[in-house]
């Protein structure tokens, strides 16, 4: 994944981020109790909780947790990164599932997918596809 946000593992994860940040002033974020999101304009949310155990990162609607920070910041560094997309499914006006996508080797890869369990599951599907262009390879 990318490396070009990765962090070392002196202070704790937001404050890492927010370091980070300082270097993007024109992105806006928000930090509310142990969470911290960054909303690209015309991408998707980026977000970190953070516990002292875990630390989850999601991308909209999509989510995964770790227990390694180092591979959590990561993540949150390859979601603002243009090797990354969200491919989002739709139903009527709800989004029930996000598919990370990795670009490798001239190509989309489909690495990994949180969905809901209920949905309006009768409504025409539509897929949309969202991507930041924050950090360049």
């Amino acid at each position: 994944m990318l490396r070009a946000l990765a962090i070392g593992m002196s202070m704790d994860c937001i404050n890492q981020i927010k370091e980070k940040l300082e270097k993007y002033p024109e992105l806006k974020w928000e930090l509310d109790g142990s969470t911290i999101s960054v909303s690209p304009e015309n991408g998707f949310t980026v977000w970190l909780a953070e516990s002292e155990q875990v630390c989850t990162v999601g991308y909209n609607g999509w989510h995964e947790e770790f227990s390694d920070k180092n591979e959590a910041l990561n993540c949150f560094a390859f979601g603002l990164s243009e090797k990354c997309r969200l491919k989002v499914f739709i139903k009527g006006k709800t989004e029930y599932k996000w598919v990370i996508e990795a670009f490798e080797d001239g190509n989309w890869v489909s690495y990994s997918t949180t969905s809901l369990i209920l949905y309006p599951y009768w409504r025409k599907t539509r897929i949309s596809y969202l991507q930041n262009h924050v950090v360049s390879s």
